[in-house]
């Protein structure tokens, strides 16, 4: 038995913030709220994969990407 009903978000922090908005962008998970720092820099940009799920990036990863066998891919249907 589970302790959680649901996911309401996963947050990413990502090397490259514009490549990975456009990647979940082509693979039809949109963006829809980006909030800016002072500087005008996205801090955070929400994705929606539903009505309740939310993918929120965040700028500042570090380190390589990981490599293909040991990446996880998932398909929406």
């Amino acid at each position: 038995m589970s302790i959680f009903k649901s996911l309401g978000h996963i947050a990413l922090r990502v090397n490259d913030l514009d490549a990975s908005v456009a990647f979940y962008n082509a693979i039809g998970i949109p963006e829809v709220l980006r909030l800016l720092n002072k500087k005008g820099d996205a801090w955070i940009v929400y994705h929606r994969i539903s009505d309740d799920v939310f993918i929120e990036l965040f700028p500042g990863g570090e380190g390589d990407p990981s490599p293909p066998e040991k990446t996880v891919s998932c398909i929406f249907a």
